[in-house]
């Protein structure tokens, strides 16, 4: 499965001018996917986005 998502982010569609956002979104998911597998752990978006997580101001 893992080769197959590669494969899909490298298809023509998302290597066409305007698409890096998309790809790098694309390139993160696989990232995760292959974290899970690797780890035999389920999906936990807490964890996958963690980085993501600014506080807010008060």
């Amino acid at each position: 499965m893992l080769a197959l998502l590669k494969a899909f982010l490298k298809a023509d569609i998302l290597t066409e001018a305007g698409t890096p956002a998309l790809r790098q979104v694309g390139n993160r998911l696989v990232g995760i996917l292959h974290g899970c597998l690797k780890t035999r752990t389920h999906y936990d978006e807490a964890t996958a986005w963690s980085h993501h997580t600014h506080p807010h101001a008060a």
